[in-house]
């Protein structure tokens, strides 16, 4: 696979705005659910009049929604221009504030949502690539396709460790023979311990 190196600017509003909402719409969904829940129960256990508990939903909610304005303004108030590189190992996204190196292993799944791509980490963080980096719909498709397998490589790779949590050793392969004698040899190796008295 060719490397892929994508630059672009991210201070639109725009973009901001619909990667933000992206990442964030599960959290947003259930954040409200669970504080507009608790204020409900919390005040009508306080025998609090229902037109109270309304106008206190309405203060959570725009203070949420504040914040996440708040957020996205502080990203647009200048150009942002940012490099994201995508190769075999994994992804490296230089930012102005800062430069992070994630291997595939870090990255819990891959999506792509109106020409955007998502890599979402397995600590809960998020690099995107916004549609405006691509050529095109189909460059961005053929990017997050490339992007998956080597995901999935990465993944297959992990799934071949042993029950030890190694890699297993191999030597250094020399001719077609060695390499069947280092099978023989780990295998009845294997063999013996599963064999010997726990």
């Amino acid at each position: 696979m060719t490397d892929h190196q994508l630059t672009y600017d991210t201070s639109d509003p725009k973009i901001q705005w619909r990667c933000t909402l992206y990442h964030l719409r599960r959290s947003i969904n259930t954040f409200c659910v669970a504080v507009m829940l608790s204020i409900l129960l919390i005040l009508m256990m306080l025998g609090i009049p229902p037109l109270t508990v309304l106008i206190g939903i309405a203060l959570v909610a725009t203070s949420l929604a504040l914040s996440i304005t708040l957020f996205v303004f502080s990203r647009t108030r200048r150009p942002r221009i940012c490099t994201t590189i995508i190769d075999e190992h994994g992804l490296r996204d230089v930012r102005p504030e800062t430069t992070e190196s994630l291997s595939w292993e870090q990255i819990s799944k891959i999506e792509i949502f109106r020409g955007d791509i998502y890599f979402f980490t397995n600590s809960g963080n998020l690099v995107y690539i916004p549609f405006s980096a691509f050529p095109s719909f189909e460059s961005a498709t053929e990017i997050f396709k490339q992007a998956r397998g080597l995901k999935n490589r990465a993944d297959d790779q992990n799934s071949l460790l042993d029950v030890h949590g190694t890699q297993p050793s191999m030597p250094k392969i020399e001719d077609e023979e060695s390499v069947w004698k280092a099978l023989e040899d780990r295998h009845e190796k294997t063999k013996a311990a599963e064999t010997q008295p726990k």
